[in-house]
């Protein structure tokens, strides 16, 4: 089924110069463009510095995370910069979420911009839709 709707489906509509057909029976095909995108983990800082100097980085969601000891539970309800003043292990990892990233790419290809491709792992392909 992916085959039939992501190659040989909009390949066989390409090459006869068709975007859409419908059947005798009424079903319609449609060929449309997708964009899936993903950053890699090693990819991860240099994506995260490009979106924030290119003024996007609402897309970056920050998680804090400090590791206590098992008893140090009342410590463990204060703010980050207690957790570093006090000496603990704090961590901050970042996350951008595959949905809103694709989002991001897709809508910044459609109105032409450009987008590092290779940085967030961009792949575009078409597929055939049932309309």
């Amino acid at each position: 089924y992916k085959r039939t709707v992501e190659i040989d489906l909009p390949s066989a509509m390409e090459d006869a110069g068709m975007a859409q057909f419908v059947t005798s029976t009424g079903l319609e095909i449609n060929v449309k463009e997708r964009v899936h995108a993903h950053i890699s983990r090693e990819r991860y800082p240099a994506a995260v510095q490009w979106l924030d100097e290119h003024g996007h980085s609402g897309l970056v969601k920050r998680t804090v995370i400090v590791a206590f000891n098992r008893d140090a539970s009342n410590e463990a309800a204060d703010v980050l910069a207690y957790a570093r003043n006090g000496g603990f292990d704090a961590k901050q990892e970042y996350k951008v979420e595959p949905a809103t990233l694709k989002k991001f790419v897709r809508e910044k290809l459609e109105r032409g911009e450009e987008v590092p491709v290779e940085l967030f792992g961009v792949h575009r392909f078409k597929v055939a839709e049932l309309g």
